[in-house]
């Protein structure tokens, strides 16, 4: 019974461990099924998506792409690139900062998602995580709106207080007493052009780049700001300043000397200088002092139309009221011709522009010993020239009545004669002489054949108002004395 017992429990384990077995193999055939099908779902959902989106084992650049379309990975690049910082610095100080989109600044999208497409493109069905990693090298292209560009780099949106720049100019320095450059002025107003010319060169080269650093730092220079028009190295400003030098020069280096004889007045460098103003850039002659110096030259030196007090030859000193031989002063004349020559820098020696002109002079003195003397009361005439006598004679003049009396005073010789003959229809003659020299309203010396001159011969039997001379002194004196040669009678 026991023998039996123990042989049919052994063949009941032998059992067991077979259907054990069985079911392990059966789980196992299940599992690999399973995982077939997995695969194949893996392969299959792998197959549809790589046709249009990046499998997970491709980089672009080195960046993962994974499951995004061509398009969606080129707008994210694009998204990340125009969100990049910009700094502006100027003297190492940030000034402004903006994106590189605010820049006006993207990539060319486009053309992007057509490199990722071509990638896409080129991938192989196959399961991607048993597949060897690849990375892919792709080149992208920056746009830049130059209208957004332009907005953004402009003075305003810098901001802040600046200084403007200021020309050179030319100006007058009185201390020096001439005129000088005052340099130019270099502000910091910031010109747009030139900012963003500045910053354009600064991120053209950069903004390609694949690794670009943290933040894009641009640092703006001197170049940047508003310049002055005018410097002081400019040509046509050195030329005004050595211009206006020029006349200044002119004026001081001028002197006008004029001449009475041997007596001389000059207008000085220094009354020229006083006399000068300069009005910005323009030098001026204050024309009230230059009339008032003609007009105390003329006030000192005009000999005619005034009394005189003369010195006979018989020593008496009379008194002449009625002179019209002598000098004047043409003021106005004088005026334009001294306002010629102040600034010609030449030393000008003349006489005055004269409106009347006597025969010789040597400072106030219009006769310097040159000169016919008559007197009536003593019916002699002298003859000087060069202070020196040439002759003396009897004479008659004028029977002393109204309309035949001889003129007294001092006129020039108005002209010369020989022969003439003279007229008159008021008195009804004509008589021809041999040497003619009127000297005012008619009345002149000439030769007239008398029985007998000087005394009183005048008073009963007097000329018309002439001085008749004997014939042979009247030759002398016509070859002795010329046109404007003063005659005093007295």
């Amino acid at each position: 019974m026991k023998t039996k017992g123990n042989g049919k429990k052994g063949k009941g384990k032998i059992t067991d461990k077979a259907k054990l077995w069985k079911r392990v193999g059966i789980i196992t055939g299940i599992l690999i099924l399973l995982l077939v099908i997995a695969v194949g779902a893996m392969l299959a959902v792998d197959a549809s998506r790589i046709k249009e989106r990046f499998g997970m084992k491709i980089t672009v650049n080195g960046r993962s792409v994974w499951g995004k379309t061509a398009k969606e990975a080129a707008e994210e690049w694009n998204e990340e690139f125009q969100e990049h910082p910009v700094s502006v610095k100027e003297n190492g100080e940030e000034i402004y900062r903006l994106t590189l989109g605010e820049a006006g600044y993207s990539l060319d999208t486009e053309a992007l998602a057509q490199e990722f497409e071509n990638i896409i493109d080129s991938q192989k069905p196959e399961l991607q995580i048993f597949k060897k990693a690849k990375n892919k090298e792709v080149t992208y292209k920056v746009l830049c709106s130059g209208e957004t560009f332009a907005s953004a780099f402009t003075a305003e949106k810098v901001g802040g207080e600046r200084e403007d720049s200021a020309d050179a100019y030319v100006n007058y320095d009185a201390e020096q007493g001439k005129f000088v450059i005052i340099p130019e002025v270099n502000g910091n107003k910031i010109s747009d052009s030139e900012f963003q010319k500045c910053v354009e060169n600064a991120l053209q080269n950069v903004v390609e780049q694949r690794d670009l650093p943290e933040v894009l730092e641009v640092e703006v220079d001197d170049t940047i700001y508003i310049k002055p028009n005018i410097t002081s190295q400019q040509e046509d400003l050195v030329n005004q300043m050595n211009s206006l030098n020029g006349e200044l020069d002119s004026y001081r280096g001028t002197t006008i000397t004029y001449q009475f004889g041997d007596t001389t007045e000059q207008i000085t460098s220094d009354m020229i200088c006083s006399w000068m103003t300069v009005e910005g850039l323009e030098v001026k002659l204050s024309e009230e002092p230059v009339r008032d110096f003609i007009s105390q030259l003329a006030a000192k030196y005009n000999t005619i139309y005034r009394d005189r007090n003369f010195k006979t030859s018989t020593g008496e000193t009379v008194k002449l009221e009625h002179n019209e031989y002598g000098y004047q002063i043409d003021q106005e004349a004088e005026f334009q011709q001294v306002m010629t020559e102040l600034n010609s820098g030449q030393e000008v020696t003349r006489e005055p522009v004269y409106k009347k002109e006597g025969y010789k002079r040597n400072g106030t003195d219009d006769l310097v010993g040159n000169y016919v003397e008559v007197s009536i009361e003593k019916q002699h005439l002298w003859l000087y020239k060069d202070g020196k006598l040439v002759t003396e004679t009897d004479v008659v003049t004028g029977t002393p009545k109204e309309e035949t009396a001889t003129y007294k005073g001092a006129w020039p010789i108005a002209y010369k004669a020989s022969p003439y003959t003279l007229s008159s229809d008021f008195y009804g003659y004509e008589v021809k002489v041999n040497y003619w020299m009127p000297f005012v309203y008619g009345q002149g010396l000439h030769d007239l054949e008398r029985s007998e001159y000087g005394g009183e011969v005048y008073k009963t039997n007097g000329s018309h108002g002439c001085v008749n001379l004997p014939l042979e002194q009247a030759k002398i004196i016509y070859e002795t004395v010329a046109k404007g040669f003063p005659i005093i009678l007295y």
